[in-house]
């Protein structure tokens, strides 16, 4: 008979280095739209919906600048919206989305009481 480990899976981590341009529907855009360019998916993004996902579909991850989930939650909290996260399908896990941008925005949505996010998926073929 093997043990069962009781160890939590590591969490993963948002980027450190997000581009803080001051206004918050530019943050890390410049990071994001780079990245999409990389794997050639850019034009795949144009083409996606914004809808609305369950938060508890989306793994978690760990940010690690609360003042940004702090502005975000301020904006929720009064009433704005914050720009779509954008997902990634995965499958073998309990989550059925991952994120690819907007861990600081999920954060803050889950701190403002929200059960739901607007967010694009990316489908990759």
């Amino acid at each position: 008979m093997t043990a069962k480990s009781s160890r939590a899976p590591a969490r993963r981590t948002c980027n450190s280095s997000d581009n803080d341009a001051g206004g918050l529907a530019e943050l890390g855009a410049v990071k994001v739209w780079s990245n999409l360019a990389e794997v050639g998916a850019t034009d795949k993004l144009a083409e996606r919906k914004t809808v609305r996902v369950s938060i508890r579909l989306v793994e978690p991850l760990s940010c690690n600048r609360p003042s940004i989930v702090s502005r975000y939650v301020a904006r929720l909290r009064a009433g704005e919206s914050a720009p779509p996260i954008l997902l990634i399908r995965q499958s073998g896990s309990p989550y059925r989305y991952r994120i690819f941008d907007g861990a600081h925005r999920l954060r803050a949505a889950k701190r403002a009481g929200r059960k739901t996010i607007t967010a694009q998926i990316i489908a990759f073929e």
